[in-house]
């Protein structure tokens, strides 16, 4: 199984005993083939907070479909203000992605697909739409 920590936050909340720090992180755990578990947790501590979130990842791991390494068909994503556009391709032209959507495709099995996202490229954002992607090319149980 691959970890991958896409990204990882500090949060600070200030109250009258002082400063208080969270960490949350953002992982992905995947066989590398078509895989894949999406996690997010928080804790006080960030070493804590990523063994958490791969934990969590590796119990929520679903199987999706991939047709001639790519994706079955081209799709167009939305969560909130992030609108990511997915293109399948055939030929082999690799992963062309920005911001975390690379990170989390080039560890997926999927090795030719053109991604663009329009309106907010918050990483939270990004990264639950290509969640909301994955889900939606999900392997139905046998």
């Amino acid at each position: 199984m691959i970890k991958k920590l896409i990204f990882s936050r500090k949060t600070v909340f200030v109250r009258s005993g002082g400063r208080n720090f969270r960490y949350s992180s953002y992982s992905i755990v995947t066989d590398g083939k078509n895989k894949i578990g999406f996690a997010k947790t928080k804790s006080k501590n960030l070493m804590e907070s990523t063994i958490k979130s791969y934990k969590k990842a590796k119990k929520n791991i679903f199987k999706f479909k991939i047709l001639k390494k790519t994706l079955p068909f081209s799709y167009n994503f939305k969560t909130s203000k992030t609108n990511i556009n997915m293109i399948v391709s055939y030929k082999d032209i690799g992963i062309i992605a920005g911001g975390c959507v690379k990170e989390i495709l080039m560890n997926t099995g999927i090795e030719n697909i053109i991604c663009k996202i329009y309106g907010s490229k918050n990483k939270y954002n990004v990264f639950e739409t290509v969640k909301k992607m994955l889900l939606k090319f999900k392997c139905k149980k046998d």
